[in-house]
């Protein structure tokens, strides 16, 4: 299905557009997505920009945030792979991934000649939202096929446009993360970037997750009114103390070549790289890398119900980490 230069289709709510065959067009707008209507594919077809129902790149004001989150949504929900280009993404709150087998695809910054490609960022415009949260909204306990799978983010920063609001102290995993899985089964992330959030990654109840090149930061300084008080960073987070019927919180957790560093001002101590509370069970570290923190590697398999005290903190392979530049050891 080939567009010409300047085509769009609009239609009403009732109305069901169907596409049998790959879409050609460019990255630039072809569908009214604020009319409502729905779009059916068959499995011939599978990539499409967020450009196509009115995206705009590079651009973050509210109306376009807002219509970016709408085109990213539009994306996921319906196309096997969203291809973004190397540009800033913008958008007003969580993009949700529901719909399994899902592709995110962005643009890697690496050298070009004398030059580097532009990358790709997804940002929110706000302290209190996730960027991306992966997840089974209706999760059936025990049945793991049911659950959200194979999900794939290649070459993108998730990141944020302000400070991260800070939680109230003891709700710390309710804090902003870069990305959030829950209820998931096989999800793959690849050079990706996490930058300014109170959680870079947040694992809780995950089956099956790979990060290989995933790289978490942080700077900036906390918001909110608790931001005084209780402005701490974890760059990886895995919660072990959700119970889903496996030894651990997390079953099956892969990393490979993944780094964290950086800090809120004048809060070292408070930082922890890799937090492993709980069941931690089933956990692979190769070549992990943090600096001048806090806490590199944190297990704590302490407070565990009987069931998970029997196999929770077993079998967790960590192999040539780096630990770089700290001050102080326990």
């Amino acid at each position: 299905t080939v567009f010409l230069p300047g085509a769009k289709i609009k239609w009403g709510a009732s109305d069901i557009v169907t596409f049998s065959s790959p879409i050609d067009a460019e990255p630039t707008q072809i569908f009214n997505i604020l009319s409502n209507g729905t779009i059916a594919i068959t499995d011939s077809v599978r990539e499409c920009y967020p450009e196509w129902f009115g995206a705009v790149t590079n651009n973050g004001s509210s109306g376009v945030a807002q219509t970016n989150l709408k085109a990213l949504k539009f994306c996921v929900d319906i196309f096997p792979v969203t291809i973004l280009q190397g540009a800033d993404y913008f958008i007003s709150d969580t993009l949700n991934i529901t719909s399994p087998f899902r592709t995110i695809q962005g643009v890697y910054q690496g050298p070009s000649g004398d030059s580097y490609n532009a990358q790709t960022r997804i940002l929110v415009t706000n302290g209190s939202s996730d960027v991306i949260k992966i997840h089974t909204p209706s999760a059936i306990p025990g049945n793991f096929n049911s659950w959200n799978q194979r999900i794939t983010i290649n070459d993108v920063q998730i990141a944020r446009t302000v400070g991260p609001v800070v939680p109230a102290s003891g709700n710390e995993i309710n804090g902003p993360a870069g990305i959030r899985m829950e209820k998931v089964i096989w999800v793959l992330l690849n050079r990706v970037t996490v930058a300014e959030h109170f959680t870079g990654v947040l694992l809780n109840g995950t089956i099956r997750v790979t990060m290989n090149q995933v790289i978490s930061q942080r700077v900036s300084a906390g918001t909110g009114s608790h931001a005084a008080t209780n402005d701490k960073t974890y760059h990886f987070w895995l919660n072990g103390y959700i119970e889903f019927g496996l030894a651990g919180g997390n079953a099956s957790t892969y990393f490979t070549d993944c780094t964290a560093g950086g800090y809120p001002p004048n809060k070292p101590d408070d930082t922890i790289a890799f937090y492993l509370p709980g069941a931690f069970v089933d956990t692979f570290m190769q070549r992990v890398e943090c600096t001048k923190m806090g806490w590199g590697i944190y297990l704590d398999g302490s407070n565990l119900n009987a069931n998970q005290q029997k196999t929770g903190c077993a079998d967790v392979h960590i192999v040539t980490p780096i630990l770089d530049a700290y001050r102080d050891w326990e």
